[in-house]
């Protein structure tokens, strides 16, 4: 039997663990904390072969680390530029449905991507079925992808340190920088609404503009001729 005793105020008291008694606390998130264009440019050029080709993805898609390690060749469609998310990989390797739903998407791809894939095709050869794989033909491992390449590449490309994460963050800010509608952004993420983007990205969006007003000058100022 579990030996039991008694505090000073007299109530029994077991050799359990205290601390299964209290909940867990909430764990703050990583603070959004994306590259620059030209950060993201130094960190890809410091990487090579596979990693570098992942990096390329990640940042210029957005798709989370996990999803780009679970690509396979048939996933990629080139004719019509489309990277199809239908798994994720998480730890062990193991090859699970995406995070939600919505996660489960077609992704466009731009020329960079392109390249960068067709440069990967040269790496796994013909036969490989996945996009991203080690030595023995499986998925890569993320965690090493993590704590080594990722601190590798950071390092040597003198880059503060961050989350591999980030590169989904960096992809988000970028589009929408360069002019991307929230609509498109949000689509390509796989989020379930827009509020999310607004919430995470919204020092990140341009602020519209209208010629409304300039529109109505000119008509004001044709109407007195």
């Amino acid at each position: 039997a579990r030996a039991r005793r008694r505090g000073p105020d007299g109530e029994r008291m077991t050799a359990e663990d205290p601390m299964k008694f209290v909940g867990n606390l909430r764990q703050s998130k990583p603070e959004i904390d994306p590259l620059t264009l030209e950060e993201a440019k130094r960190l890809i050029a410091a990487a090579a072969g596979q990693f570098k080709n992942l990096l390329t993805v990640l940042i210029f898609t957005g798709v989370r680390p996990g999803e780009a390690l679970g690509l396979r060749w048939e996933d990629i469609d080139r004719d019509k530029s489309l990277i199809r998310i239908r798994r994720t990989v998480g730890k062990g390797g193991r090859a699970h449905l995406p995070k939600t739903p919505g996660s489960e998407r077609d992704v466009e791809m731009g020329e960079t991507v392109r390249a960068a894939l067709a440069d990967q095709r040269t790496i796994t050869g013909m036969a490989a079925s996945w996009v991203f794989v080690s030595e023995a033909g499986a998925t890569m491992d993320l965690q090493n992808l993590r704590s080594r390449d990722w601190s590798r590449a950071l390092l040597k490309a003198h880059i503060r340190p961050r989350v591999l994460y980030q590169c989904r963050h960096t992809f988000a800010t970028l589009m929408l920088e360069s002019g991307a509608s929230p609509q498109y952004v949000s689509a390509q993420l796989g989020h379930s609404s827009l509020e999310m983007l607004f919430k995470v990205y919204s020092r990140w969006l341009r602020q519209p503009t209208s010629t409304a007003h300039a529109a109505l000058d000119a008509r004001m100022a044709s109407n007195d001729e």
